[in-house]
């Protein structure tokens, strides 16, 4: 299938590829390559040293495929359903404090904190596009920019302040 990203886990020999026939993988950097996953396109790939690797799909609704061994064995987690239409893309985005999130093409953004085992409803970015999210190195704030918007929050409370272009987290 086309691939759609491809993620080297640090440490190891370990490469994963998503891909529109779902994740392929690889154990010895990248020489030879098996299967890991089908079913469902995956759209994106990311990972914490621990061997955790997470890539959201959005077939046949959107879910989060999410493997603790390095790609060998996948479990699906599906995302609390949101109001818009099935999204075309999604990524995913995690902390090294377990902060995770989904973002999707519809402007939507499931937040877990519990390294994306359950997930909090879906917070809508108000645009078409992918947003991007990253947590500070004190993981205390949370940033998600989609389009020409850029929202804060505080990690815990996950109330999101949208800020204007030109000013800064310590505004949240």
């Amino acid at each position: 299938g086309n691939a759609t990203a491809i993620a080297v886990l640090p440490y190891t020999q370990a490469v994963v590829v998503t891909h529109s026939l779902g994740i392929s993988k690889s154990s010895d950097g990248g020489l030879t390559w098996s299967t890991a996953y089908t079913g469902s396109p995956a759209h994106h790939a990311a990972w914490l040293p621990t061997g955790l690797i997470l890539a959201p799909t959005t077939t046949p609704t959107p879910a989060l495929l999410r493997s603790e061994d390095l790609g060998s064995t996948w479990t699906t987690t599906q995302l609390p359903s949101s109001s818009s239409t099935t999204p075309s893309t999604m990524r995913a985005f995690i902390h090294p404090s377990g902060i995770t999130f989904v973002t999707s093409s519809d402007g939507d953004l499931w937040v877990s904190t519990d390294t994306g085992v359950t997930f909090s409803p879906p917070v809508s970015m108000g645009a078409q596009c992918v947003p991007y999210a990253a947590v500070s190195e004190e993981a205390a704030r949370v940033l998600a920019g989609c389009g020409d918007a850029l929202f804060a929050a505080v990690v815990g409370a996950m109330v999101w302040k949208q800020l204007p272009a030109t000013s800064g987290v310590r505004d949240v």
